[in-house]
C-alpha cells in the first residue's frame, strides 16, 4: 500500500511540473511575439508603472536584446 501510495504523490508532482512547465512556454511565446516598436496599451501602462519609458530608443533596442 505504501508504495502505492508514493506513486500517487509522484503522479501530483509530475501533473504539478507539467502545468507549471505549459505555463512558462506559453509566457515565453508571448514575450517573443510582443512589438516593441507598437505597444498596446497594457505595455505602455505597465511600463509606466515600472518608470520605464517606452518611447526611449534605447529602451526599445534593449527589449528587443532580451527578446
Amino acid at each position: 500500500m505504501a508504495k502505492k501510495f508514493g506513486q500517487v504523490e509522484e503522479a501530483k508532482i509530475y501533473k504539478i511540473t507539467i502545468k507549471e512547465m505549459k505555463f512558462a512556454k506559453e509566457h515565453l511565446i508571448r514575450v517573443m511575439n510582443m512589438d516593441f516598436n507598437r505597444p498596446t496599451q497594457k505595455m505602455k501602462d505597465m511600463a509606466s508603472n515600472a518608470g520605464i519609458d517606452l518611447k526611449d530608443p534605447k529602451v526599445i533596442e534593449e527589449f528587443k536584446i532580451i527578446q
